[in-house]
């Protein structure tokens, strides 16, 4: 397949010679870099799991987050609200909600 399809085709397109994999790997490197979500990225490359996009790839996984709990206390913070009252029922449900959100998306993300 190399001498008779990639070779020509990358000769043809005017690129210097590069192995499939290193094309695989650029691939995935700016996908990844770029935001694509990297389910997809894991789906384009043909893996059963997150695992190899994680252990490979994830220098190239842009670092959108703190990492000091912030987001999860603004998360919590906008169904309880900042005052110091005793929540309410309704306040109770929108935090049982929002917890059973996270314990839902955990699973999915362990299910990938």
């Amino acid at each position: 397949m190399r001498e008779v399809i990639w070779k020509p085709a990358l000769e043809k397109a005017g690129i210097e010679y590069r192995p499939m994999m290193q094309t695989r790997h650029t691939f995935a490197t700016i996908s990844l870099s770029e935001g694509e979500n990297i389910g997809w990225v894991q789906h384009m490359l043909g893996h059963s799991s997150l695992q190899m996009i994680f252990t490979k790839y994830y220098a190239w996984i842009p670092k959108e987050t703190r990492n000091d709990g912030s987001a999860m206390m603004r998360a919590y913070e906008s169904v309880q609200g900042r005052s110091e009252r005793k929540p309410d029922m309704a306040t109770l449900d929108h935090i049982e909600d929002f917890e059973e959100g996270l314990v839902k998306r955990e699973a999915f993300h362990h299910a990938l």
